[in-house]
C-alpha cells in the first residue's frame, strides 16, 4: 500500500512538472506566427523625407552638391541597393518579413535562436547617407512637412481584417550608426515586450540587458534625437525594419497583413 502511494504522489509530480513545462513552453512561443509558407508580412509600403537643410540617399557622395538637393528616398531607391548589396535584382517585393527578434536593433534571431541575416530577406535592411549644410542634431519626426503628409508613421494599410490592423504594432524599427549602439523605434507601442529568444536578451555591448525601445518623436524629445552632422560630412546610418516576433501582438492574426512606413528626418542646428 505504501508503495502504491509513493508511485502515486510520483506520478503526480510528474503530471504537475510537465504541466508547468507546457505552461512554459506556450507562453514562451504565444506570439510568433505558426510556421507556415503563409506566415509573412504580404507588402510593405516606405517613404523616407529629410527636413530642411538635410540631405539623403541610398549611395554615398562626398559633397552637399553631389547629392543636388536630394531629400527624399523612394521605394525604386531602396530597391537599387537591395539588389546590389544584399541580392540580385532583390526588391521589397522580395522582402517575406518573418518574424525575428532582435534585443538591440543589430543582431537578428530566429524563433529557435538562430542567428538571421539580411541575406534570408526576413526583414528589411538598408543604408541611408546623410549631409547637412551645417552642424545639426538629427531626430525622428513626427510632424509632416508643409503641404505633405510625409511625418514618421507606421499604419495597416486601410481595408484590412480587424485582427490584421494590429500588425502597426508589431513593428520595429532601428538606426544604426557605424560603430555607436542603435536606437530602436517602435511604433504605436502597448504595454511592455519581454524577449523570450534567449540570444535576443543582450544589449549592444553583449550584456544580459536589452536595449530599451522609444516611442515619443519630435525634435525636443531626447530619445528620439539618432545622430549628429558635422557641416558638409556625410554620415552612414545603417535602418533596420522588422516584425518582433516576441511582442504580444504578432501571432497568426496578422499573417499577411500590410503595412505602410513613412521616416522622416529633421536637423537642429547646434
Amino acid at each position: 500500500m505504501k508503495i502504491a502511494i509513493e508511485n502515486k504522489s510520483k506520478l503526480y509530480i510528474a503530471l504537475i512538472t510537465t504541466l508547468i513545462s507546457l505552461i512554459i513552453l506556450v507562453t514562451g512561443t504565444y506570439a510568433w506566427f505558426t510556421l507556415s509558407l503563409s506566415g509573412k508580412v504580404q507588402e510593405m509600403e516606405l517613404k523616407v523625407t529629410a527636413g530642411d537643410s538635410l540631405y539623403v540617399d541610398t549611395v554615398t557622395h562626398t559633397t552637399i552638391a553631389q547629392y543636388n538637393g536630394k531629400n527624399t528616398v523612394d521605394n525604386a531607391d531602396i530597391n537599387t541597393q537591395l539588389g546590389n548589396e544584399i541580392r540580385s535584382g532583390l526588391t521589397l517585393g522580395g522582402i517575406s518579413m518573418n518574424p525575428v527578434t532582435s534585443g538591440n536593433g543589430k543582431n537578428f534571431y530566429s524563433q529557435s535562436g538562430s542567428t538571421v541575416s539580411p541575406s534570408a530577406t526576413q526583414y528589411l535592411q538598408f543604408d541611408l547617407y546623410f549631409i547637412g549644410s551645417k552642424a545639426m542634431d538629427v531626430y525622428l519626426a513626427p510632424d509632416s512637412s508643409s503641404g505633405a503628409d510625409d511625418g514618421t508613421s507606421v499604419t495597416a494599410k486601410p481595408g484590412q481584417t480587424t485582427s490584421r490592423q494590429a500588425i502597426d504594432r508589431c513593428v520595429r524599427i532601428s538606426f544604426a550608426e557605424q560603430g555607436q549602439d542603435a536606437k530602436i523605434y517602435e511604433p504605436n507601442r502597448a504595454g511592455n515586450t519581454t524577449l523570450t529568444v534567449n540570444p535576443a536578451k543582450t544589449d549592444n555591448g553583449g550584456n544580459a540587458t536589452m536595449s530599451s525601445t522609444f516611442d515619443s518623436l519630435g525634435t525636443g524629445t531626447s530619445a528620439a534625437k539618432l545622430f549628429t552632422l558635422e557641416a558638409e560630412t556625410t554620415k552612414k546610418i545603417t535602418v533596420t525594419i522588422w516584425i518582433e516576433g516576441d511582442d504580444p501582438q504578432c501571432n497568426d492574426d496578422v499573417k499577411e497583413a500590410i503595412f505602410l512606413t513613412q521616416l522622416r528626418f529633421e536637423g537642429v542646428v547646434q
